[in-house]
């Protein structure tokens, strides 16, 4: 086609999709489940499935510990939020750039660290 600009032939683009097609048979061999992406719905990021995936006796205490960890999420972007208006009232800058830093690390830290190794122990 003239005037379309496509950087890998045909033969190497049967090439790349070949060796994808390898790879993934080659997981599906070695018994690694790769999981889809789907939380959260407009922008999936990580895998999460409690109906399906922790058994039924464990899905509340697994729910509650959702809604604590969103609780952390809630209460972190309520004190940007406070602490922006406090700034603004004129109280100094260190507490504003605290909540955001605490806000920007403490939220990947908190599910990494504490929620995704509870989620995983129910499984």
């Amino acid at each position: 086609m003239a005037g379309r600009f496509n950087p890998i032939n045909d033969g190497e683009e049967g090439h790349l999709i070949a060796m994808a097609k390898r790879k993934d048979e080659a997981s599906a061999r070695a018994g690694v489940v790769l999981e889809e992406k789907n939380w959260p719905p407009f922008f999936p990021i990580i895998h999460h499935d409690i109906a399906n995936e922790i058994p039924s006796h464990l899905q509340k205490l697994q729910y509650a510990v959702f809604m604590t960890y969103q609780g952390l999420v809630f209460c972190l972007f309520w004190n940007i939020i406070a602490t922006t208006i406090a700034w603004i009232k004129g109280e100094d800058i260190e507490i504003w750039l605290f909540a955001i830093i605490y806000f920007i690390l403490g939220l990947p830290l908190g599910y990494v660290l504490w929620y995704r190794p509870f989620y995983r122990a129910l499984r």
